[in-house]
């Protein structure tokens, strides 16, 4: 399949959807310290009360509100002193009226106690304690369940982990966690020119970016990538390494070989690979236009443009969001902010431009300043914050205007 007839961006878009239908995630289960990233595979709710327990959130004295009524600085009241109370340990005695009880914070409240009088306004002399301020019921207290109750829900299935969340579980004293398996994403970089990182360098080359670009992508967005090296531009080189990655992943990338030079053979190549092999070669975009997609023995498969650029911000479009289905994420909008175009911008002619940009704030405005540079240049996307989209039918966009910039992180 040749260029000549180009496919825009929605109609890549619907043929992936009509396409492929992605398996449900596999579901594995590991220690809640090994689940940072992950995506819960179940719902969560609360076996206990956080905390299981009335206890005093000050360091002071555990006493009957009504006790205190009137206390003042000029008006002081006076209080027995008929104990104290270790965090960590069931008060062995309630608390009659007119007593009170020393309690740091987190200590239990004693039965009939219901407030805590905070140290810093009392006076203890010969076992007595003097408070000078009132306090009202339940003050300086945290009631049984306050913070979690037993059977409330705390984490829906599909939640990403992050450290909030660990913590959150960690309080509900859960050792392990239900989870859906990462998915395993095959790369390979396809060209003659490319050479590996630790290699003496080769001015005529160029170091295999794109891999470890996209590899960090990856386990940004919670998949894990299986590198599995350069291919030279050789047709059966490069079918023996997407069969590897057909064999060993859920979903395979291969960066280069794809446009229409004599050199350019992962189209050919997926075509060899079944009746799905090959579901799309081109698209009404810059950057990204190469970019290519087919179901190669049921496994989804999306060959990106080898310019660094090109190929990030075509994983953005079209694999970022099929990614979050095999990961069982929830269906996610892409992160946008509007801002002020700071220069003028051009389309490619006849296609959906994607202009990569900068932010930085000015008073209360977003300002989008373009960058200039091929698709080539790692630059243009190590500067990025994101980028804006010009519709085919747009000649220019004028500075001064309001656009909508996709976020990269």
């Amino acid at each position: 399949m040749s260029f000549k007839r180009l496919i825009s961006l929605e109609e890549a878009r619907r043929e992936i959807e009509t396409n492929y239908t992605p398996t449900d995630p596999i579901v594995i289960e590991r220690e809640l310290d090994a689940a940072l990233g992950y995506v819960l595979a179940e719902d969560i709710r609360s076996e206990i009360d956080v905390p299981g327990f009335d206890r005093s959130t000050v360091d002071g004295y555990a006493v009957r509100s009504q006790d205190l009524i009137g206390a003042s600085e000029t008006s002081p009241k006076k209080l027995p002193l008929v104990g104290s109370i270790d965090v960590g340990y069931q008060p062995l005695k309630p608390l009659n009226a007119d007593e009170c009880v020393a309690i740091p914070t987190g200590g239990a409240l004693p039965q009939g106690a219901d407030s805590v009088a905070m140290k810093e306004y009392t006076h203890v002399e010969e076992e007595r304690v003097t408070f000078y301020r009132a306090v009202g019921l339940g003050e300086n207290t945290m009631k049984k369940g306050a913070d979690i109750t037993r059977g409330e829900m705390v984490c829906t299935k599909q939640t990403v982990l992050t450290s909030r969340e660990i913590g959150l579980l960690a309080a509900l004293g859960l050792e392990k966690v239900k989870l859906f398996r990462k998915p395993i994403v095959a790369l390979i970089s396809t060209g003659n020119e490319i050479q590996n990182i630790g290699e003496i360098h080769d001015e005529y080359r160029i170091y295999d970016i794109n891999s470890h670009a996209l590899s960090a992508l990856l386990r940004e967005l919670g998949a894990e990538p299986l590198p599995l090296g350069i291919a030279r531009d050789n047709y059966e080189t490069i079918r023996h390494k997407i069969i590897c990655g057909l064999e060993l992943a859920d979903l395979i990338l291969t960066t280069g070989s794809t446009s229409v030079g004599s050199e350019d053979l992962v189209p050919d190549i997926l075509k060899s690979l079944g009746p799905q092999g090959l579901i799309f070669s081109g698209i009404a975009i810059r950057p990204g236009k190469p970019t290519t997609f087919g179901i190669p023995n049921g496994k989804p498969l999306f060959a990106l443009p080898g310019h660094p650029t090109s190929a990030v911000i075509a994983f953005h479009l079209l694999v970022r969001p099929l990614l979050a289905k095999l990961s069982g994420k929830r269906t996610e909008e892409p992160r946008t902010y509007e801002a002020q175009l700071e220069q003028r911008a051009f389309p490619a002619k006849g296609r959906q431009t994607f202009i990569p940009v900068t932010l930085r704030q000015e008073k209360n405005e977003l300002i989008a300043h373009p960058i200039s540079g091929e698709s080539g240049a790692i630059s243009s996307y190590a500067k990025a914050d994101g980028f804006f989209e010009i519709p085919s039918d747009i000649q220019q966009v004028l500075e001064g205007s309001k656009v909508r910039v996709h976020i990269f992180r």
